[in-house]
């Protein structure tokens, strides 16, 4: 199979597989060492191997990650890649509307360039995952 070249290089940038679906939702990053931080987002249809453009996020984002946590997915931290200001925001796409909004909570430390696993709820008493 061939695949679909995105419509923009990009590095920096986050990506998850979107909930029950094989497309792939890619965000932020920047298209080269000069450039700042992008708001852009693509979705890559598996089953139409074609990239489509679906609305930006609020806040441009360059070493954040993207995180599929249930029906959910979240943009976390990151930073404006020119100007060193880390983010601490978080937020949240809507799947049916295909748009981002603010999550409404923060990280307790702005952050860039962070690990991320995602681990089941049922090896920790108590975690819960968001509706």
């Amino acid at each position: 199979r061939n695949y679909t070249d995105m419509p923009l290089p990009l590095s920096g940038h986050g990506c998850t597989v979107l909930p029950n679906s094989y497309d792939i939702l890619v965000a932020g990053g920047s298209r080269n060492e000069r450039d700042d931080s992008q708001l852009g987002s693509y979705i890559y249809s598996w089953t139409g191997n074609a990239w489509n453009n679906t609305a930006d996020m609020n806040t441009a984002r360059f070493g954040h990650k993207l995180v599929t946590v249930g029906q959910n997915v979240f943009a976390i931290g990151g930073k404006q890649r020119n100007h060193d200001v880390y983010l601490d925001s978080i937020e949240i796409f809507d799947t049916d509307k295909r748009e981002w909004n603010n999550f409404g909570q923060s990280l307790k430390k702005p952050r860039a360039h962070f690990g991320l696993a995602l681990v089941p709820r049922s090896i920790f008493y108590g975690c819960q995952i968001f509706s």
